[in-house]
């Protein structure tokens, strides 16, 4: 292997996996290298006293050249896993950069978002009034069927969404009856018999199959 040669196995580029596939070759090449210089190292003492003194001379200059390539080889392999540290690094610090410039470009997102919280709260916390109202109605209803000896209206209550009486967008809480502070649940049907979650969706596809 030439000088020229040699150049081959530079890296490409400065990364840490171009500079690991330099190696890799650069080792590879070391390896062979070792191995055609023992075997002409076995041979060595027989050329030397049997073989002609051009063959002789031959054989030492090419002894001498395998061993100068070997050389150069485990030069090139003993600098680069310094550099392979150093682009890892490297690019770990940038891989960083960018995870936090992203995460940077969320939270602004996320933040932009609290003006349209703010500003259809009032609306939201008017329709979670109107439900409220809706589910006392449905239980005094209720209340007046079961008296009369009626099944009551079967129909899913429970929400669980802001408390309408919170003052601002971060307090989050339950209605009072599903929270066990008012007695009972937040259903329409028998009072403490809390129906399961997903029934809402069950009484809407019922009601749909009714129509």
């Amino acid at each position: 292997m030439t000088l020229r040669d040699l150049l081959g196995l530079r890296p490409k580029a400065d990364t840490a996996a171009d500079l690991r596939t330099s190696l890799t070759n650069t080792e590879t090449a070391l390896a062979s290298v070792r191995d055609v210089i023992a075997t002409m190292e076995e041979a060595r003492g027989a050329i030397l006293l049997d073989g002609s003194p051009t063959e002789a001379e031959a054989h030492e200059r090419k002894l001498a050249e395998l061993r100068s390539e070997a050389e150069r080889l485990s030069a090139i392999a003993t600098t680069l896993p310094a550099r392979i540290a150093t682009a890892e690094a490297r690019e770990q610090e940038a891989s960083l950069d960018q995870l936090a410039e992203q995460a940077e470009a969320k939270a602004a997102e996320g933040a932009a978002l609290l003006p349209r919280i703010i500003r259809d709260w009032a609306a939201l916390a008017d329709l979670m009034r109107q439900h409220d109202a809706l589910t006392e109605e449905v239980h005094a209803a209720n209340r007046q069927l079961r008296r009369g000896g009626r099944e009551p209206v079967d129909l899913p209550m429970r929400r669980l969404w802001p408390d309408p009486k919170a003052n601002t967008p971060a307090v989050f809480g339950f209605d009072k009856a599903a929270a066990g502070h008012g007695g009972g649940t937040v259903f329409a049907g028998t009072p403490g018999n809390a129906v399961p979650t997903g029934t809402l969706a069950g009484w809407l596809a019922a009601k749909a199959a009714q129509v």
